[in-house]
């Protein structure tokens, strides 16, 4: 979306309205609970039926290199409160994506090495975490709204066990709040190449017209692997069973007219997208 379009306020929030990343929080534990009380409603015996597992993840993509924000222990919110109006970076841990090993069931998605996983008992101990990865990612901006070129990807990894499976069912959402433009640089910089590259694997997979069986003949060729941003973002949007959905925030004034037409055209590209996945959609 457009720059001070909101999507900041609309993926995290401001105060006590909450945003789409921490309402998505929420309504995982929700659901996650009413399965299992629904399992244990069902059960035969003493021996619960359904467990689950919640592990969330939080990094940042800043000029093509993929951050840690949970790799900083050290800093408490309050601290990083204090420290908002601070012009001196924070200290992330990068992390290095590798081909191969994904996620979610799908060897051939690239994997993000090092990656901390805290794991976390209820929505409201998932919500500090990212809480407190928002404020510390936002130091050096006076706290309201992330540092330029900051893509802030929040992932949430469930782990669900039935005692009648022999296997757990694991699956992941992927929350993404994506930087804007910056316009006074070429395409081809560092800071725009996720979005320009975004923009290509959509119109690759928008291409599939003739169906599913195209568009997973024609995956190979999708370049996900141009950026660090579409590297994080391929289980998503080409993983097994992956499901994708694409928030615009737009700003209808003349100033925007432009980059508002752009995002419109790009809304109408992506609505013809098709995951190429086994039943994903």
């Amino acid at each position: 979306g457009d720059a001070h379009g909101g999507k900041t306020f609309t993926m995290a929030g401001f105060g006590e309205h909450l945003g789409v990343s921490y309402r998505s929080i929420m309504k995982t534990f929700e659901l996650l609970e009413v399965k299992k009380k629904a399992a244990d409603k069902n059960k035969t015996d003493e021996k619960t039926m359904l467990t689950y597992q919640v592990d969330i993840s939080v990094m940042s993509v800043c000029d093509e290199v993929v951050y840690d924000l949970l790799n900083t222990d050290q800093v408490t919110i309050e601290d990083s409160k204090k420290s908002a109006s601070s012009t001196q970076a924070p200290t992330y841990k990068a992390l290095q994506i590798t081909a191969g090993g994904g996620g979610g069931g799908d060897e051939q998605s690239p994997t993000v090495q090092g990656q901390v996983r805290k794991q976390v008992k209820s929505a409201s101990e998932a919500m500090q975490y990212f809480a407190k990865s928002v404020v510390v990612a936002c130091r050096g901006t006076g706290g309201g709204h992330l540092p330029p070129h900051t893509h802030l990807v929040l992932e949430l990894h469930a782990t669900v066990t039935k005692d009648d499976v022999s296997s757990p069912v694991q699956s992941t959402l992927r929350l993404v709040d994506l930087a804007s433009r910056d316009d006074s640089l070429p395409e081809t910089h560092k800071s725009n190449v996720g979005l320009k590259v975004l923009h290509d694997v959509m119109a690759a997979l928008s291409e599939g017209g003739g169906g599913a069986a195209a568009v997973a003949a024609a995956a190979d060729s999708v370049p996900f692997d141009k950026s660090k941003l579409t590297q994080v973002l391929h289980p998503s949007l080409a993983g097994e069973n992956a499901k994708a959905m694409m928030i615009f925030c737009l700003c209808p004034t003349d100033l925007n007219l432009k980059t508002t037409t752009e995002h419109l055209q790009l809304a109408t590209m992506v609505r013809g997208v098709q995951v190429p996945s086994s039943g994903g959609g």
